[in-house]
Formats: C-alpha cells, structure tokens, sequence
C-alpha cells in the first residue's frame, strides 16, 4: 500500500515575509466598492497586498510569472469583478509561492467572473475564499475550457497547492473545481505537485470537484460535496487521498439535469485511497422501474472507475437508501492500451497489464433499506471483469430493500469476501462460473 500524501502546510502571509508590504485603501482602493481598483498595478515579486474589511470593485487581473506574492484580507473582503461577460477576475499564471486569502467574490448573472490559478514552483494557497452566488457562464461559444468557477494547475513535482475552506455551495451550471492536467502543459512530459483540498465546500453544480485529470498527489481531506451531477469528487493520477469527507446525494432539486452522477468516483490513476469518509445517497434518487435493464441514473455511492487501478475504501460508512444503486461499484477494468491525462502525456497510452486493479473493502459499513432493481442496480457491491485479487475483510453489508444482493463478482479471479456481515434480502452472493473457481468466502455471517 502507498504511503499517503502529505497535505501542504502554508501560513497565513506576514508582512516580514515580503519586501513591500501595500494596504489597498492607502493606495486608492475605494472599499465602498463604487470605484474600480485595479491591484495589478501593485502586484510584483515579493509583494503583499493587504485588503481591509470592505467591499472592493476589482479590475481584472492577469500577471504572469510572479513569484512569493500575496492577496490578503485578514479580517474579510469583499470583490466584485469589473469585467464584463464571461471573464478572470483572477489569473496568475506560471506563479510561484502564490497566497490569495480571505475573500468573498460576489457573481453576477451578466459577468460571471472565474478565479485561475497556475502555479510552478514553491508553496501556495487559496484559503477562505468563497464564490457568493451561482456561477453561471452562459456561454455560447462552444468553448468548455471556461465552464468552471474555479480552474486550478499544479505543475512540478515539488510544487505544492493547497485549497482550504474555499466555499462554492451556491452552486452553479458549470464545474465548480477543474484541476488542468499537467501533463499536458507543454511539450516535454511533466508531471504535476501535490493539490490538496481542505474543508471544502462545494454543492449544486454540474460536476463537482473534477480533479481526476491532475498528474500529481492529490488530496482531498474534510469538507462537504453534495448534490451536483457527474460527480461529487473524482480523482485520479498517481497517488490520491479521500480523507474523512461528507458525499451527499440528497437533495435532487438542487442537482441540475444530468442523466449520471456517482458520489466518490476514482475516475482514473494508479492508486486511490478513500478513509474514514460518509457516503450518503438518499431515496429521492432511487430508480422505480424495477425491469430496468438501463445503466441507473446514479451509478454507486463509490465508484471505481474503468481506467482506474488500485482502489483502497477503508473505515467509511455508505448508506444508500436510494432503489437500484450500488454502493459500491467496481466497474469492468479497461483491457489493453487506453489513454488518461493523469498517466499519460497526449499522444501516448497506458498499457493496462502494468497496473494492479483491484477492489479493497476494508471496514467498511454499508447500510440502508435500497431496493434491487434491474440488472445493474440489484446489489450493494458489484465487483466486475480484470478485477482480480479484491478483497471485501471485516465489512457490514446490511441492506433491508427488497430483492437485495450482496456482493455480485464477474469475470474477477481470486476475489475473497472474509470476516464480514453480509445481511440482505436476495442472495448474499453472486458469482458467475468462471469466477466461482476462485471465490473465496470465510467467517460471512448474515446468510439466511
């Protein structure tokens, strides 16, 4: 097993830490928020910029290549943008040792306004920052690469970024967090540092925290992701860490429309490991149609994604009340040579047979009264093709719904259900010939 990555400990900025130390309002900024100031002017390296409490009209600001820089209200700011339409109120790119703190950005319907940061060396952060009402791009341009409030990349291998207590629960028609894939950032293959997400908040919008893209460590520890669609958190890259958050799915009238959405979804990387988390899909997101033999509209309360490898759930609780969800879905690893951003440069692919796919449950409680429904919807963990050598040990698996199944395996040799409950109302398990020569269960009570 991997040794977890190490979140990044940053401070907040102190003035002896900087050659020139600039207050906002002594340089002209109106913190009644009625005439724009335009901060770039102050922005150089070694530079901090401090805001008093008030309300600031920001001119937007694109710097490049600034290093050990800070904007900081240490006791609350306020911005709104002056930009207009679809625009970066925000965007310090090829950064180092970047700090912005302390914000609230307001959002209007008609210049919704988009916080980037690139970063490229050194220590930075983005901490207590929140986007202050729903971000909705309105673009009609067909291009994507904006649809996000927040779009983040973390390139180098000792760079590090940490994101915490950044607030986006009001949600909106875009991503709330795009991580960009760092190996993709220039011509020569690179990978990416360590992001970490801490005491977030991110809720209602049309992908989560979408940061499967990433090449480097990723952490995401504490916080609330709840009710968006695609996913509440996905990962990927070479070593990423769910590490005690909430996964909500359970308010759909705040979720906008989508057909899909999971709740951890390891979407890709080598190795993945979710601890001490709380997974919650609720029964207004069940599927009625008990001859459905569609994919569910909820595809699992933790999902292992195809081009994903190792997965480790540890010590997390799911509970899933929603008819015809899993909570745990293993889905039929890719065979052969396939492409990800987190693994690969573009161009280029991931030979399959170099990475170890399997499925670890390990005290992991899984509850609930959801129904069996359909093909893919009828059991709680659903273990499927190349997953071999999974292993669900010291586990409760207790669903109450009708026609409920336990564990179902297919096509996965040598897979192991030992000391575990498996308590429901169809059969503990499923197992298709091929995989039964295998299976291994010992110490499984809850059987009828």
């Amino acid at each position: 097993m991997r040794t977890p990555p190490e979140t990044p400990v940053v401070d907040s900025p102190v003035p002896a830490d900087y050659t020139t130390v600039v207050d906002a309002a002594d340089v002209g900024a109106d913190t009644t928020g009625e005439r724009p100031f335009d901060v770039a002017r102050f922005l150089d390296d070694d530079t901090l910029v401090r805001f008093s409490p008030g309300r600031y009209l920001l001119e937007p600001v694109r710097k490049d290549s600034l290093s050990n820089v800070a904007l900081y209200a240490p006791d609350g700011a306020t911005l709104v943008s002056n930009g207009s339409g679809l625009h970066d109120v925000l965007h310090l790119r090829d950064a180092s040792d970047v700090h912005v703190e302390g914000f609230d950005l307001e959002q209007s319907p008609e210049a919704p306004a988009r916080t980037k940061l690139v970063v490229d060396g050194g220590t930075n952060s983005l901490r207590d920052y929140r986007v202050v009402g729903a971000y909705d791009p309105n673009d009609e341009s067909g291009d994507h690469t904006r649809n996000q409030a927040l779009l983040l990349e973390c390139a180098g291998e000792s760079t590090e970024l940490l994101v915490e207590r950044v607030d986006l629960s009001d949600g909106g028609m875009a991503s709330a967090v795009f991580v960009d894939p760092t190996l993709e950032a220039s011509d020569d293959f690179r990978s990416g540092g360590c992001v970490a997400f801490v005491d977030c908040r991110m809720e209602g919008w049309t992908e989560g925290l979408y940061a499967s893209a990433h090449a480097g460590p990723l952490v995401v520890r504490g916080g609330r992701y709840a009710n968006s669609n695609v996913a509440q958190v996905r990962t990927g890259g070479p070593n990423a860490l769910v590490d005690g958050v909430e996964v909500m799915l359970d308010n759909p009238e705040t979720l906008p429309n989508e057909s899909t959405t999971r709740g951890i979804w390891a979407r890709e990387g080598e190795y993945t490991r979710i601890a001490d988390c709380d997974v919650v899909v609720g029964d207004a997101f069940g599927d009625e149609n008990s001859d459905s033999e569609a994919m569910p509209g909820i595809s699992g309360g933790v999902v292992h994604g195809a081009k994903a490898g190792r997965l480790c759930v540890e010590a997390t609780d799911i509970s899933v009340d929603a008819d015809g969800v899993n909570a745990v879905r293993s889905l039929a690893a890719k065979d052969g040579q396939f492409y990800a951003p987190s693994m690969v440069e573009r161009g280029e692919t991931v030979d399959a047979a170099t990475l170890d796919r399997r499925l670890e449950l390990v005290d992991v409680t899984i509850r609930g009264d959801a129904a069996g429904v359909g093909k893919f919807g009828r059991m709680a963990v659903d273990i499927r093709n190349r997953r071999h050598d999974s292993t669900v040990r010291n586990c409760e698996i207790r669903q109450s719904g009708r026609e409920r199944d336990g564990v179902r395996v297919v096509a996965a040799d040598r897979v192991s259900v030992v000391d575990s409950t498996v308590d429901v109302t169809g059969a503990q398990f499923d197992v298709d010939d091929r995989s039964a020569e295998t299976f291994v269960q010992s110490a499984v009570s809850g059987g009828q």
